[in-house]
Protein backbone atom coordinates (compact mmCIF):
# COMPACT_ATOMS: atom_id res chain seq x y z
CA UNK A 1 0.00 0.00 0.00
CA UNK A 2 0.93 3.46 -0.78
CA UNK A 3 2.19 5.30 2.33
CA UNK A 4 0.95 8.40 1.10
CA UNK A 5 -2.48 8.38 1.03
CA UNK A 6 -4.16 7.48 4.33
CA UNK A 7 -7.22 7.55 2.98
CA UNK A 8 -6.48 4.02 1.65
CA UNK A 9 -6.55 2.49 4.93
CA UNK A 10 -8.59 0.05 6.29
CA UNK A 11 -10.77 1.54 9.52
CA UNK A 12 -12.16 -0.30 12.36
CA UNK A 13 -14.78 1.38 14.31
CA UNK A 14 -16.10 0.06 17.62
CA UNK A 15 -18.44 1.87 19.94
CA UNK A 16 -21.45 0.05 21.77
CA UNK A 17 -23.88 3.14 20.21
CA UNK A 18 -25.56 2.85 17.29
CA UNK A 19 -25.45 6.49 16.58
CA UNK A 20 -22.25 6.99 17.92
CA UNK A 21 -20.96 4.82 15.39
CA UNK A 22 -23.17 6.05 12.55
CA UNK A 23 -21.27 9.61 13.35
CA UNK A 24 -17.77 8.29 13.16
CA UNK A 25 -18.75 6.57 10.22
CA UNK A 26 -19.68 9.84 8.48
CA UNK A 27 -16.96 11.80 9.65
CA UNK A 28 -14.92 9.25 8.33
CA UNK A 29 -16.56 9.09 4.51
CA UNK A 30 -16.50 12.95 4.65
CA UNK A 31 -12.66 12.73 5.67
CA UNK A 32 -12.14 10.85 2.40
CA UNK A 33 -12.08 7.32 4.12
CA UNK A 34 -13.55 4.23 1.69
CA UNK A 35 -12.77 1.47 4.11
CA UNK A 36 -14.74 0.94 6.57
CA UNK A 37 -16.06 -1.47 9.12
CA UNK A 38 -17.86 -1.07 12.44
CA UNK A 39 -19.37 -3.26 15.08
CA UNK A 40 -21.33 -2.16 18.10
CA UNK A 41 -20.76 -5.44 20.12
CA UNK A 42 -17.15 -5.36 21.85
CA UNK A 43 -17.06 -9.57 21.70
CA UNK A 44 -16.64 -9.30 18.00
CA UNK A 45 -13.74 -6.87 17.99
CA UNK A 46 -10.97 -10.02 17.62
CA UNK A 47 -12.49 -11.90 14.73
CA UNK A 48 -13.58 -8.60 12.86
CA UNK A 49 -9.88 -7.40 13.49
CA UNK A 50 -8.65 -10.65 12.15
CA UNK A 51 -10.72 -11.03 9.46
CA UNK A 52 -10.64 -7.08 8.35
CA UNK A 53 -7.01 -6.21 9.32
CA UNK A 54 -7.79 -2.81 9.65
CA UNK A 55 -4.60 -0.30 9.28
CA UNK A 56 -6.33 2.14 11.98
CA UNK A 57 -8.60 1.04 14.83
CA UNK A 58 -11.17 3.67 16.38
CA UNK A 59 -12.17 2.11 19.71
CA UNK A 60 -14.40 3.02 22.40
CA UNK A 61 -12.98 2.87 25.75
CA UNK A 62 -16.25 2.57 28.31
CA UNK A 63 -18.49 0.17 26.79
CA UNK A 64 -20.12 -3.18 28.77
CA UNK A 65 -18.62 -6.12 28.61
CA UNK A 66 -15.49 -6.55 27.68
CA UNK A 67 -15.00 -2.64 27.39
CA UNK A 68 -11.88 -0.91 25.87
CA UNK A 69 -9.36 -1.88 27.71
CA UNK A 70 -10.12 -5.92 27.55
CA UNK A 71 -10.48 -5.40 24.15
CA UNK A 72 -6.89 -3.91 23.71
CA UNK A 73 -5.29 -6.81 25.79
CA UNK A 74 -7.24 -9.38 23.53
CA UNK A 75 -5.48 -7.59 20.18
CA UNK A 76 -1.87 -6.74 22.05
CA UNK A 77 -1.15 -10.64 20.35
CA UNK A 78 -2.61 -10.07 16.96
CA UNK A 79 -0.68 -6.16 16.61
Amino acid sequence: MDDSNIFDRRVLVVESELREVQRLEKILRDAGYTSIQSTTDSRTVRAAYVDFQPDILVLALHMTSPDGYEVMDQLKPLI
